[in-house]
């Protein structure tokens, strides 16, 4: 598993667990990403666990990643939360 993206309907929430995004795979995040997107409702939440990650990413995959973060915005995103096991 590099990582899983699931819509909890009852909490309004989109769940990550991630151990790794790499620029092979960021396209396929980014496309169940947006499938996600459809199912939420204005005011959602976001929580994204990347305490499995062995690194931080790279500035090439943080590239390819940000149009999720136009997504959710668009979407009308109330706020998001990342769970590491260090700062980041």
């Amino acid at each position: 598993m590099t990582f899983t993206i699931d819509y909890n309907a009852r909490k309004n929430r989109i769940e990550v667990i991630t151990n790794g995004i790499t620029e092979e795979n960021a396209n396929d995040y980014n496309e169940q990403f947006a499938e996600i997107m459809e199912l939420v409702k204005p005011g959602f939440t976001g929580i994204t666990d990347v305490r499995t990650s062995k690194s931080v990413l790279s500035p090439e995959v943080a590239a390819l990643l940000a149009p999720t973060g136009e997504m959710v915005t668009v979407a009308g995103v109330a706020g998001w939360v990342y769970i590491a096991n260090a700062p980041v």
